[in-house]
């Protein structure tokens, strides 16, 4: 398989000049037939000036040229590798009311021709699907495990069980000259599945994946160790892709239908086979993104709600948003009842010396809304505006009487206040 054109691109940025292909170059007139936005994630947040905002990610990108269509990808790399995404991820699956709304953190599109990956690719999608599928693995095990029917063959002595096969009963016979055997099938009702067998084996390719390369993650370890003493009774073998294929979802077991899935993403990255070498590098990997404001967003939602658990927090711009003003689209981050507190998150780290001025006319905008005023039950009609963004010198935790909050120069009752996610 031939490696693609590449468009490289960082967080929030042009093309990196590094590499050979322009795609301002290739899509100079036809610009206007993509739907390049920020917040579109089918090109990674591409604006029309062809630069990138917050996905990151690998995502295919077709274009035609001398009377035939060509294929690239956006590659948009993020700005500070170090960021640990399976520990944003776990903290907020992990909690309780952030868990159900993480939809629009990242996606993983298997329908799409998987991309051949270039030699410097840092994966960072594998130990982000691992997290997910061990915290969905645990809502299984704390349910219980499905049961299935499953059919045995056996040859008994002196007696019979289930469904005599005849033929190979006569034939054993024939062959042994022992006429005291009987080979049978019948049913058992076990935890010992398809189901079940198909998630020890991805459970037990994520454990050597966690062993080599994520040694530092004790939650991952001790998520693994919670969710294999479940599988014990269960055979420990080999799948494959057909195996999938012959899975029927059941209603009273809505959450193998995500763990599943989760499962073959898993074993497309690492390998069907128990005894497959993990060190060696997958050489494709399915199209995807992450949404870092989304996921930025989440944690910071997980933060707010240990320390202030009065937060409100926004959601979607369409459907279901604890914080929706009025009929409008609108709908801040974060209000905080019991703080006086409209609080917006802004995944920038060039905020750090700069003032987002947009993002300070936005949060204004809130602030003399009718409705956020009910929600904070305020008459004075002047809340504090607050705004957190990431550092690599912020806190571990979000608490707004420290020091590190700062008043923004030149604002009253506007601060900022520096969230690590770095080492986390």
């Amino acid at each position: 398989m031939a490696n693609p054109t590449y468009f490289t691109f960082s967080e929030h940025s042009l093309q990196n000049e590094d590499d050979e292909n322009r795609l301002t170059t290739i899509l100079a007139e036809n610009i206007s037939k993509y739907k390049f936005s920020n917040d579109n994630p089918e090109y990674l947040g591409l604006n029309d000036k062809l630069e990138a905002h917050y996905y990151i990610g690998m995502r295919w990108i077709k274009w035609n040229g001398n009377d035939k269509e060509h294929k690239g990808v956006i590659w948009v790399k993020p700005k500070n590798s170090d960021i640990p995404f399976e520990k944003l991820l776990l903290a907020c699956l992990t909690h309780p009311i952030v868990s159900n709304h993480l939809n629009e953190c990242y996606k993983v599109n298997i329908d799409e021709p998987s991309i051949v990956v270039p030699h410097n690719f840092s994966d960072y999608l594998t130990p982000l699907l691992i997290a997910d599928f061990l915290m969905k693995a645990r809502n299984i095990v704390k349910r219980g495990l499905k049961k299935n029917y499953v059919s045995i063959r056996e040859t008994l002595n002196n007696k019979t069980k289930g469904k005599i096969s005849v033929n190979t009963t006569i034939k054993n016979q024939l062959k042994k000259g022992i006429i005291t055997q009987t080979d049978c099938v019948y049913q058992i009702h076990t935890v010992d599945c398809l189901e079940n067998r198909i998630l020890k084996t991805a459970l037990l390719q994520s454990q050597k994946y966690i062993y080599q390369f994520l040694k530092t993650n004790n939650q991952l370890r001790e998520l693994l160790l919670f969710n294999l003493t479940a599988f014990e009774h269960v055979s420990t073998v080999s799948v494959n892709r057909i195996d999938l294929s012959e899975m029927h979802h059941n209603i009273f077991y809505k959450d193998y239908k995500g763990a599943l899935h989760l499962a073959k993403l898993i074993l497309d990255r690492i390998g069907y086979s128990l005894n497959a070498d993990i060190t060696k590098k997958a050489k494709t990997i399915p199209p995807f993104y992450i949404n870092m404001p989304e996921l930025f967003e989440r944690y910071c939602e997980v933060l707010l709600r240990k320390k202030y658990p009065d937060t409100l927090a926004g959601y979607h711009q369409t459907g279901y948003s604890e914080t929706r003003l009025g009929r409008s689209r609108l709908r801040p981050d974060f209000i905080i009842p019991s703080e006086n507190r409209i609080v917006d998150s802004k995944y920038k780290y060039w905020i750090e010396g700069s003032n987002d001025i947009h993002g300070l006319m936005q949060l204004s905008l809130y602030s003399r809304h009718d409705k956020a005023l009910q929600f904070l039950n305020n008459e004075s009609k002047n809340p504090i505006l607050q705004i957190i963004y990431p550092s690599k010198d912020g806190d571990y935790e979000i608490d707004f009487s420290k020091s590190m909050n700062q008043s923004i120069e030149e604002y009253e009752e506007i601060y900022k206040y520096p969230v690590m996610i770095n080492e986390i």
